[in-house]
């Protein structure tokens, strides 16, 4: 007996048909080249259950998420961090600009203020 996957169809009596067969009417005919068992009965089929592949799982794309908004404050804090870390002499300078009424989009400044931090040597 060969090694089958599948039982051997049981051999019938009846001939095969030698003309064509009408487009409605199950064949007989085992089609060797089917991987498709063929069964008799409802029990026969329900012992040998029907194996599906797998759906193939996409691979998931992932964005740049939340990035973009939360680099400007990252840039930021480290900005901060460095001068907190690495002090350094710092010029604040402060201008104050009046416009008056009577000069139209000319503006004027005052008042200028100047200021000078070394935070490595003391005053």
């Amino acid at each position: 007996m060969r090694n089958q996957p599948y039982p051997a169809r049981k051999q019938t009596s009846e001939p095969f048909p030698t003309g064509p067969m009408p487009l409605n009417s199950p064949s007989n005919e085992y089609d060797s080249s089917s991987n498709t068992p063929r069964f008799d009965t409802i029990d026969e089929a329900r012992l040998y259950p029907v194996v599906r592949p797998a759906p193939k799982k996409s691979p998931v794309k992932r964005g740049c998420g939340c990035l973009p908004l939360l680099a400007p404050f990252l840039l930021v804090f480290l900005v901060f961090l460095a001068f907190l870390l690495f002090p350094g002499k710092v010029n604040i300078l402060v201008i104050g600009i009046d416009a008056r009424p009577e000069e139209a989009n000319l503006g004027r400044s005052d008042t200028n203020i100047l200021v000078t931090l070394d935070p490595l040597r003391p005053y």
